[in-house]
Formats: structure tokens, C-alpha cells, sequence
């Protein structure tokens, strides 16, 4: 009984680590996410004649594109972990 005791709780440390890992590495790579996508935001938002390119805006857009892909990739990642470690909860919601 003793062993089955002590296997659970190992089971829970190991988890409790694994979320926190989880969580350090998703808030570790918001911070370069944001800072891209705010980039790419704000030369969008300038002239095209801005750029001796005229591909640079279509690249300024896939850059952008994957940007929020990559930023909802890691939001998704974060929100299993604290559903995981109990700290986040799903509400059931009525949609009309």
C-alpha cells in the first residue's frame, strides 16, 4: 500500500515539473513572439513606396501570418499546461 502511496506521489512531482517546464518555455518564447509580430505590424502599416521591394509587403504579411500562428501555438501550449497542473479551468459557455 506504502509503494502504491509513493508512486502516486512521485507521478504528481513528475507532472508538477513538467507543467512548470512547459510553462517556463511557452512564457520564454512570447516574449520574441510579441516582439516580432509588433515589428512586422508597424512596417505594415507604412507605405509601400516605403520598401525598394515591392515583395516586401507580401513578406511583412507572411511574416505576420506565422507570427500569430506561432503566438496562438504557444498560448495553446501554456493553457494545457495550467488546465494540466488545475490552475485553469474550461467554462462551458452558451453560444446563440
Amino acid at each position: 500500500m506504502m509503494q502504491v502511496e509513493n508512486k502516486k506521489i512521485e507521478e504528481e512531482t513528475i507532472a508538477e515539473r513538467h507543467n512548470r517546464i512547459l510553462s517556463s518555455i511557452t512564457h520564454d518564447l512570447k516574449s520574441p513572439i510579441n516582439a516580432i509580430i509588433s515589428c512586422a505590424s508597424l512596417l505594415n502599416e507604412k507605405s509601400r513606396e516605403d520598401f525598394s521591394d515591392p515583395m516586401s509587403g507580401e513578406f511583412i504579411k507572411m511574416i505576420l501570418k506565422a507570427g500569430n500562428e506561432a503566438h496562438s501555438l504557444v498560448q495553446g501550449i501554456l493553457t494545457m499546461a495550467k488546465m494540466e497542473a488545475g490552475k485553469d479551468k474550461i467554462e462551458p459557455e452558451f453560444i446563440f
